[in-house]
């Protein structure tokens, strides 16, 4: 891993937080223990600038960078928008399709000499990079 700069966001997938670092749980850290980072980010993130100063809160959120694009709205750094939970109405879902796919293989049913083969009727549905399976009696 590089050398991190100073007030940069890595994302960890970890339940700690390695040294040197601190969660972007939007907590209050003091100023004078942290000079180098409040010159960076200031108050842009909380804290009252004069012996606090806060780190961006991205809990049930996603980082986004600030500016602007053709057809996007307006962000400034350490603005919060969005929800944490969103309900989709079927409106709002484009039309799309599932692959399905099948099998009618035999299986064994038991071990040992009660064993016989049983047709097995089971029906894929990928969903991306998931698969549901379900087993069909007829």
């Amino acid at each position: 891993m590089s050398e991190p700069f100073i007030a940069e966001i890595r994302i960890f997938a970890g339940n700690f937080a390695p040294r040197g670092w601190a969660f972007c749980n939007g907590q209050l850290l003091p100023i004078s223990q942290n000079t180098a980072l409040f010159s960076l980010i200031g108050t842009t993130y909380g804290g009252d600038g004069r012996t606090t100063t806060a780190l961006p809160n991205l809990q049930g959120r996603a980082p986004m960078h600030a500016g602007n694009g053709p057809g996007l709205t307006s962000r400034r750094l350490g603005e919060r928008a969005g929800t944490t939970t969103v309900t989709l109405s079927e409106a709002q879902m484009p039309n799309h399709t599932h692959a399905m796919h099948g099998s009618e293989n035999e299986f064994d049913t038991a071990d040992g000499p009660q064993a016989k083969k049983e047709p097995l009727k089971l029906l894929f549905l990928r969903t991306q990079n998931f698969f549901f399976l379900e087993r069909i009696t007829f």
